[in-house]
């Protein structure tokens, strides 16, 4: 997608008007505060202006554009009004390329694109809407997003195509038919595009202006949309032509940039590969090639690098392959450390521009918060009061309510209250009313003596075994007397051992709640917690803590 930048670069351009100025950074990544000084004192229209200027020249003058039309963006974050949003968000787009193109940073690239679509959508500026999803295809372009549920560039580039139609902006559409030709015939999948063919169906492309350059360059877009419709029909051969009518075109024009040119050969060579005649294949790669390298178009000679590789390595010819891949490898790694190069020199100038907008930011938050300042301190400091008091009283209430609770089951301990008398009137079937007292003092004098029930294997059988009685008397003997079932028996008294435990500071304050519920035979800390808080309403850590305040008290 090598033309995207230049071309998108001039949709760019269209949203503001150039103007020279004589104010600019004078060298690339060396931040000067004094010219930041001097841009954060222009109008906004003004910083539009310049910026677009030096956007013009991104290649070598980036921190001019950048400075300006960052002001433009803090500007309306700092105080954000629709009279500025048109502004602000022609800046990001603006923004946006700067990222992309000169500092290679995508994340940011898209990061202001997405701050843009927020900002458009805020405020119905759907006028900026096809720039925003066009660029925001661009980017994508360079991330391979995977499984991501961020929108794949063909997505995008649709949704541009679409708000393009509905603004009726025919170089926007033009754009979007070259891009979504070159994307689906790049991934082989003509289904990318059908709903895009059914939105031309009805959409009258006409010439951006009279000059001959704009007819050409008509022309030169409807081959382009004449392939994607022959691709529908899985016709190559007419893809072929289209492509080189294409090529014709772009030879005519008077425009000294060339890559139409290319990208127009590009795309024949990729419709050749899907045709039975390939052979011709290795010459147009190579003329691109030498082409490319006397004009130094860097992304089309790493294309026809990797493309002759692939061709002969697919032919059988490792050597010529390997020779092909190898200086593919060579200027990729050159124009890698170029970048790189670049970038270590750019990361001052960023730097010192955010530095600087965070000053301003911060100074215009400052006066705001020096205005409310006396109102804020006077309601916080009353809420806090309010809000002390109503604490301190909520915990003493709670620690009343608690230390009251704590009394009773201290109390139900000392008496040693047993579980409530039988309401049965006779004994169950097959045991008198006798015979279950006996099993049920026996019963008794295990649990109050055996620590057994405090394993989490204890269960009635375990019971009856242990007083040697069936289980079944065991049970009938224990609901006759007790007028509850085992569990609840079981249950009773371990809850009745943990409060004496963690009551007892001496012995168990260095065990840990869980140590202490399993040593009860409990499953785990939380089922032993839940059910604690259940019989007796306080949890185990708030009966321990009562448990030692009142033991301090009775010690001081």
């Amino acid at each position: 997608m090598w033309i995207l930048r230049y071309i998108f670069l001039a949709l760019c351009l269209l949203i503001v008007s150039p103007a020279a100025f004589a104010v600019q950074v004078k060298a690339r990544g060396v931040f000067n505060p004094y010219d930041h000084e001097a841009f954060s004192g222009l109008p906004t229209e003004t910083l539009l202006k310049k910026g677009s200027e030096y956007l013009k020249s991104a290649q070598t003058e980036p921190d001019s554009a950048m400075m300006c039309l960052s002001i433009v963006v803090n500007r309306y974050d700092n105080n954000p009004s629709y009279a500025d949003a048109e502004a602000a968000v022609s800046a990001l787009i603006n923004v946006s390329y700067l990222w992309r193109e000169s500092y290679y940073d995508y994340a940011r690239a898209y990061k202001a694109l997405i701050k843009a679509l927020k900002i458009s959508k805020e405020n119905n500026l759907s006028g900026q809407l096809p720039y925003i999803y066009m660029g925001m295809a661009c980017v994508l372009q360079y991330v391979d997003i995977g499984d991501s549920p961020i929108d794949s560039p063909p997505t995008l580039f649709s949704q541009g195509l679409q708000t393009a139609i509905d603004s009726r902006n025919n170089t926007l559409v033009q754009y979007a038919i070259v891009n979504l030709c070159e994307t689906a015939l790049e991934q082989g999948k003509s289904d990318l595009v059908r709903h895009d063919l059914d939105l031309l169906s009805n959409y009258d492309i006409t010439a951006t202006s009279g000059d001959p350059d704009s007819i050409l360059g008509l022309e030169y877009t409807k081959c382009f949309l004449n392939a994607l419709e022959h691709m529908q029909n899985d016709d190559y051969e007419a893809m072929v032509k289209e492509f080189d009518t294409a090529i014709h075109l772009s030879s005519q024009m008077n425009t000294t940039d060339e890559k139409l040119r290319m990208l127009a050969l590009k795309m024949k060579i990729n419709a050749m590969k899907r045709t039975s005649s390939t052979d011709s294949v290795p010459l147009l790669l190579n003329s691109m090639l030498r082409f490319s390298e006397q004009r130094e178009y860097q992304e089309y000679i790493l294309y026809a690098l990797k493309g002759l590789s692939d061709y002969y390595g697919s032919h059988g010819d490792q050597a010529a392959s390997h020779e092909y891949d190898y200086r593919y490898l060579h200027v990729k790694d050159s124009l890698q450390h170029l970048n790189n190069i670049t970038r270590v020199k750019d990361i001052a100038f960023i730097t010192g521009l955010e530095e600087a907008q965070e000053n301003v930011r911060q100074i215009t938050v400052k006066k705001r918060q020096n205005e409310v300042m006396a109102i804020c301190i006077g309601a916080v400091a009353l809420l806090v009061i309010v809000t002390l008091i109503v604490y301190i009283r909520n915990q003493k209430k709670l620690y009343d309510a608690n230390m009251q609770l704590y009394n009773r089951l201290q109390d139900d301990l000392k008496q040693n209250k047993q579980p409530q008398e039988s309401t049965l009137s006779a004994p169950p079937a097959g045991i008198s009313a006798e015979r279950a007292e006996e099993i049920y003092a026996k019963v008794k004098e295990v649990f109050e003596s055996s620590p057994q029930i405090y394993s989490d294997e204890f269960s009635i059988r375990t019971l009856a075994d242990i007083i040697g009685e069936s289980y079944y008397l065991v049970s009938a003997a224990i609901n006759y007397c007790s007028g509850s079932n085992f569990k609840t028996m079981l249950l009773d008294y371990r809850l009745r051992e943990a409060c004496r435990r963690l009551s007892d500071s001496d012995a168990y304050s260095n065990q840990t709640m869980e140590s202490i519920a399993l040593g009860l035979g409990f499953k785990s800390r939380t089922y032993f917690s839940n059910v604690f808080k259940k019989h007796t309403g306080l949890t185990p850590a708030v009966y321990m803590k009562m448990a030692k305040i009142k033991e301090e008290g009775e010690k001081v």
